[in-house]
C-alpha cells in the first residue's frame, strides 16, 4: 500500500490539540496582547483570512471561526508569504486592507518566535516582506481604518448576517454613505462582472467598486441565491432570511451596531458622509 504525502495544507496544519492552547498556539496570544476589543476583532479577521488563503475554505462541519488557530504560522516560508501578498493585490484588496493583514501576520509571527517555534534570525527572514504602497485617496484617509474595522467586525460574525452587514458597508462605500440610496438597491443594479453598482450618488452613473468591496456584495449574493429583488433583506437570529427590503432605518441600526462592535464611536446619520465619502477608495485598486 502506498502511503499518500500529505498536502501543503495539511504540513501548515496545527494538531487539534495545539489549535485550542491558549498559552502555547501564537495565533491566541498574539490576540490577547492587543489592547483593545477593536484591534482583536481586526486582527482576528485578517488572520483568519490569511488562514483561508493558505488552507482554503472549510469542509463540511468545519467552522470558519477561529480558523487562524489551525495555521502552523511557523511553517509557512518567505515564498508562501510572497504569494498570500501577490494574491490579495490581484483580488484588487486596497493597500490599506492588505497591510492591516501583513501587520497581523508580523505580529504572529513574533509571537512564534516569543513562543520558541522560531529563532530570532528565522523570524526576521519571514518577516522582511514590505508593505503594499499606499497610493490612493483611500490609503490616504483616516477613514480608511474605519470602514475596514467595520467589515473586519462583520466578518468575524459568522452566518448570514455578518455577509449581509459587509455587503451594505461596500454598498455605503460606494454611495458616499447615502442611505437613502442604498436601502432601495436592487439585486439587479449590481453588475458583477463591471463591479459597479447602479446608484444614483453620481449623476445616474454607475459607481464602481474595487475588488476589496465587491468581495463582500458577491459574497452576501452568492449566499441569498437570488437574481432580483431587494439586495439587503432581514436576517432572523435563526439565519433564515425574509424576503423584504431592509428599511432606511435598519441600515442605519446595522452600521451603529458595526461601529460599536468593533469599538468605534456610533455616530449620527449626518456624520455618515463623511465616514464613507465618495471616491473614498482607490479606482485603480479594483
Amino acid at each position: 500500500m502506498t502511503n499518500t504525502p500529505p498536502t501543503l495544507a495539511e504540513t501548515l496544519t496545527v494538531s487539534s490539540e495545539l489549535a485550542r492552547d491558549r498559552e502555547r498556539n501564537p495565533y491566541w496570544t498574539y490576540l490577547a496582547r492587543l489592547g483593545t476589543r477593536s484591534s482583536r476583532v481586526s486582527m482576528q479577521a485578517h488572520l483568519d483570512n490569511i488562514a483561508m488563503n493558505i488552507l482554503g475554505p472549510p469542509g463540511t462541519g468545519e467552522s470558519r471561526d477561529d480558523r487562524g488557530a489551525l495555521v502552523a504560522w511557523w511553517s509557512l516560508g518567505y515564498e508562501r508569504i510572497a504569494r498570500f501578498r501577490s494574491d490579495v493585490i490581484a483580488l484588487g484588496w486596497s493597500a490599506t486592507y492588505i497591510n492591516g493583514h501583513l501587520s497581523a501576520l508580523r505580529g504572529v509571527l513574533a509571537e512564534a518566535c516569543r513562543l520558541g517555534y522560531l529563532s530570532p534570525d528565522q523570524c526576521a527572514h519571514l518577516s522582511d516582506f514590505r508593505n503594499v504602497p499606499r497610493t490612493g485617496p483611500m490609503d490616504q484617509a483616516a477613514n480608511a481604518t474605519e470602514v475596514d474595522q467595520m467589515l473586519a467586525a462583520c466578518t468575524a460574525t459568522p452566518g448570514p448576517a455578518g455577509m449581509r452587514d459587509a455587503a451594505i458597508i461596500a454598498a455605503l462605500a460606494a454611495a458616499g454613505g447615502r442611505f437613502g440610496v442604498v436601502f432601495g438597491l436592487k439585486i439587479e443594479d449590481y453588475d458583477r462582472d463591471a463591479r459597479t453598482v447602479a446608484i444614483t450618488s453620481r449623476g445616474g452613473r454607475p459607481a464602481a467598486l474595487p475588488g476589496s468591496l465587491a468581495v463582500h456584495i458577491d459574497r452576501w449574493l452568492d449566499h441569498l441565491g437570488e437574481q432580483q429583488g431587494p439586495m439587503f433583506r432581514p436576517v432572523a437570529k435563526s439565519g433564515r432570511i425574509r424576503p423584504a427590503a431592509l428599511s432606511r432605518n435598519s441600515i442605519i441600526h446595522v452600521i451603529r451596531e458595526r461601529r460599536q462592535s468593533a469599538g468605534l464611536q456610533v455616530l449620527g446619520s449626518r456624520d455618515w458622509e463623511r465616514i464613507f465619502s465618495e471616491d473614498a477608495r482607490d479606482p485603480a485598486a479594483g
